[in-house]
């Protein structure tokens, strides 16, 4: 009979932890910056709402985040253009309308 072994990975767990993988600990540290990201910007917006100006600090925290919208657009971007790339890849032989003609010889 085999033993009772915990998702966590520890030998001695009462089993009262589920498993978390490596996934979802970056999906849910991603979530909360960003909810961070979201607070700060609206702490921002209504300070600037009061005072009609910016601090310096607050500047530096729209530019690291106009930075890293652009890296993720930028990212993705990237992943898009490979996707259509691969799947002009994969269709682009032999298509209706094409001169070049392809043969399967048989034996």
């Amino acid at each position: 009979m085999q033993s009772f072994v915990c998702k966590c990975g520890t030998s001695k767990c009462r089993g009262t932890l589920k498993k978390i993988t490596a996934h979802d600990l970056k999906l849910q540290t991603e979530e909360a910056s960003q909810l961070e990201m979201n607070t700060k910007l609206i702490e921002i917006k209504e300070s600037f709402q009061e005072k009609n100006r910016m601090t310096s600090k607050q500047k530096t925290v729209i530019n690291k985040y106009l930075k890293e919208r652009k890296r993720k657009r930028n990212v993705a971007n990237h992943k898009d253009m490979n996707e259509t790339t691969k799947r002009l890849d994969l269709t682009s032989q032999n298509l209706p309308g094409t001169d070049r003609v392809s043969c399967l010889v048989l034996y």
